[in-house]
């Protein structure tokens, strides 16, 4: 397996590590508070997550009715510490299904990331009291800035893994998307990549968004210590399949201002 490469100016957008839990009985939006609560010192800005639902019900073959639900069903937390740009850099979302813990640019490095998402997960897992795992996940959003002087690339000069257009197809590509699923069976887990153009940030690239998500489901787990060292392992895995989906052409734009 490809070890990662710490790259000094590494595309990362954002880094995303989530846990999903089976929430115990009972457990309410109080307690999922008393979570922000603990945290204020650190993540000071938090706003209240509602959820909307839509229900339909047909009383005959011309008459409908409709009723819409809300609730409070989790929080949003951002970093109290801001950077050079004056936003924060780290964010948590927590919800009875779990927690989704991210850095944004500019991400440091995975220790960075993982020892602050395990201090928020103690907390909540102190106060809500999940009683089991259902998944565990890292997804990297990388956005990758590729000079050009006519806003067109060859993607095969950049990527590895991507559309295979024919040499008689007509010229390089205006636009693309594409999806890939691998399984990775030495965890019993999957990575799903997606890559496509975003709107670019400034005249003269091309901006690819190339979003890594390794994660493995289970049924139920139950809750451990042992899965941060799963997380170790899925992140040396999305390491692997990103040092081998990108060419050296590409990665050389990793030592520059990308």
């Amino acid at each position: 397996m490809t070890e990662g490469i710490i790259y000094p100016n590494a595309p990362i957008r954002e880094a995303v590590l989530d846990i999903r839990v089976q929430p115990r009985a009972g457990l309410t939006q109080a307690d999922l508070e008393r979570v922000t609560t603990e945290l204020k010192a650190d993540y000071s800005q938090v706003q209240g997550v509602r959820q909307m639902m839509v229900e339909v019900g047909l009383i005959d073959p011309n008459t409908s009715t409709t009723k819409t639900l809300a609730g409070d069903v989790g929080f949003l937390a951002h970093s109290s510490i801001l950077d050079s740009a004056g936003t924060s850099s780290s964010v948590y979302k927590i919800d009875p299904t779990g927690l989704s813990f991210s850095k944004l640019k500019p991400y440091r490095d995975w220790r960075d990331l993982k020892a602050d998402a395990k201090k928020v997960w103690d907390i909540y897992e102190q106060i809500a009291q999940p009683t089991a795992i259902t998944r565990l996940g890292l997804r990297y959003v990388n956005r990758i800035d590729i000079p050009t002087t006519d806003g067109k690339i060859d993607v095969a000069d950049w990527f590895r893994t991507t559309l295979d257009v024919p040499d008689d197809f007509g010229g390089p590509l205006n636009h693309f998307f594409f999806q890939m699923q691998v399984p990775i069976a030495e965890l019993g887990a999957e990575c799903v990549i997606n890559s496509g153009p975003v709107p670019p940030a400034r005249t003269g690239i091309v901006a690819v968004m190339f979003d890594i998500d390794v994660f493995k489901d289970w049924t139920t787990v139950p809750l451990s210590e042992d899965m941060w060292s799963y997380f170790d392992r899925l992140r040396k895995w999305k390491n692997h399949f990103f040092e081998k989906s990108l060419t050296d052409r590409t990665k050389e734009l990793f030592y520059g201002g990308n």
